[in-house]
């Protein structure tokens, strides 16, 4: 047989210029009369390229490689923005009964692409210390998030990319169905089935993708009692809703959509080979399977934070150091996903499985209700000695074939070993010795049980995020990992 490698070079840059200057208005007296300190401010412009380059070999962009699935062609793109921001911080009341500090945080950046114009983000958030010991806060802040040059500039190709054409062979919709689709009253129950069940799919970048926007709300409290010096407790509550993200909702999946509710937006993505109507047949005809700004996400939850330092002399234990903790938590309320306009909304929070993690959803990884990390460090008096142990905790999880969401449920897929996922704990140690001011030696365990991650059937775990039958990038899909490094300050 004959046999030849194929080779491509891809590359991106990123250039950036930056420019600041900040400061206050003490000196014009650029304060509030119940305050002791002036208006903060800060100002700034900066200037960003960033470009995309993929060169592929004849092999490569013909498709001849076995397994390819189509040609991968060579591309090339590159986008660039200025960018204006400022931000100040205003001291509105200070030192007054039931205000310890009053103050507003603000700040505002606009941004000039040259791929689609501007784009403003701001945010704005009071800080309120009623006294020394309690402080409320809250926040809303409008993101922006402008696609990558990837997701703009990734090559484009017809290739391999679902499965089921129902206008193919023996249609099994109906006339009126496949038309939606662009099959004419000639071509039905003439388009010829592909033997191997795999049907064409035009993937890559897309250019005309639009930023996504995110607002957020955020309110929470700190609480630094003086009656317990060095701790800290503070617990915030927030809510994120994702507009217009980029997301690729699947081949398979807008076909379905046209043929059961005819929707224009998914059966204009369905471009027939013409004359023979075919989605396989050569690469004239395809489904847009591109990324596109179709998706919204929304979710809360509470987020904790606690922290404490304490002497172990003071616990009568002599001069051996102090013990310090650490503690982050967050219990997720809902993370609710529409992928495209017509999917509905389903609720992801502890579930896993093939629509959570699936095309059409940012959840690469799983959102356990609840999972938090816990850290012990104890400061040792001999010379720079230190010893720390942690204990991170996943929560369970259910597979999203067994939930009630007629948009999840799945009964085919409910199996015994897949349905529940338990909740995982980890211990890591870890050694850590200042030798001097520039050079810290540190020595490890992470995963100290060698405790196995939760294993998933393939029909659960999607292909994309999935590895080795579990999620890799969640889970410590390694076992017990030693480690030994130096860090070296200059």
């Amino acid at each position: 047989y004959l046999e030849t490698p194929g080779f491509q070079e891809g590359l991106t840059t990123e250039t950036v210029l930056e420019g600041d200057v900040n400061g206050d208005l003490g000196s014009i007296g650029g304060k509030s009369p119940w305050a002791t300190d002036p208006i903060g401010l800060a100002f700034g412009i900066d200037y960003r390229k960033e470009t995309l380059s993929l060169q592929v070999d004849e092999e490569f962009s013909s498709g001849d490689l076995a397994g390819q699935g189509g040609p991968t062609p060579s591309v090339s793109g590159q986008y660039s923005l200025w960018e204006i921001y400022g931000e100040t911080r205003i001291p509105i009341v200070q030192d007054q009964p039931f205000a310890k500090s009053l103050a507003l945080n603000a700040s505002f950046r606009y941004s000039d692409y040259n791929t689609f114009g501007g784009t403003d983000t701001y945010e704005i958030g009071p800080t309120w210390n009623i006294t020394e010991d309690f402080m409320l806060r809250a926040g809303y802040n409008r993101a922006v998030r402008a696609p990558n040059v990837d997701e703009l500039f990734a090559p484009q190709a017809v290739g391999l990319d679902f499965s089921n054409d129902p206008c193919a062979g023996v249609p099994t919709a109906t006339a009126a169905q496949c038309a939606a689709t662009g099959v004419s009253a000639a071509q039905y129950t003439h388009i010829a089935a592909n033997p191997a069940n795999q049907y064409n799919g035009l993937l890559g970048g897309n250019p005309s993708l639009k930023p996504e926007t995110a607002d957020t709300y955020s309110v929470g409290a700190v609480l630094t009692p003086r009656a317990i010096p060095r701790f800290s407790l503070s617990i915030d509550y927030f809510h994120i809703d994702v507009q217009n993200a980029v997301n690729g909702i699947g081949a398979q999946t807008i076909m379905d959509q046209c043929i059961s509710t005819s929707n224009p937006f998914f059966c204009n993505l369905i471009h027939r080979a013409p004359g023979t109507g075919s989605l396989w047949l050569g690469t004239s005809g395809y489904v847009q399977d591109t990324e596109l700004n179709t998706a919204e996400y929304e979710t809360s939850g509470i987020d904790f934070e606690g922290n404490y330092r304490i002497s172990l002399a003071d616990m009568h234990m002599g001069d051996n150091g102090s013990l310090s903790f650490a503690f982050q938590g967050t219990y997720t309320i809902d993370y609710n996903v529409t992928p495209a306009p017509g999917l509905g909304t389903f609720d992801c929070v502890g579930l896993y499985g093939t629509v959570c993690q699936g095309t059409g959803t940012p959840m690469s990884s799983p959102t356990p209700a609840w999972r938090h990390s816990f850290r012990v460090n104890w400061d040792t008096p001999w010379h720079g000695l230190g010893f720390s142990a942690q204990w991170r905790y996943i929560g369970s999880l259910k597979v999203d074939a067994s939930s009630s969401n007629p948009q999840l449920s799945n009964p085919a897929l409910v199996f015994p070993e897949d349905e529940n996922l338990p909740s995982i704990s980890y211990l890591d140690l870890e050694a850590s010795l200042r030798i001097n001011d520039k050079y810290t030696a540190r020595v490890g365990v992470n995963n100290v049980a060698d405790t196995n991650p939760p294993l998933i059937g393939s029909n659960n775990l999607p292909a994309v995020f999935g590895n080795g039958n579990t999620f890799s990038q969640f889970y410590d899909a390694l076992g017990r990992y030693i480690f030994f490094n130096v860090t070296a300050n200059f």
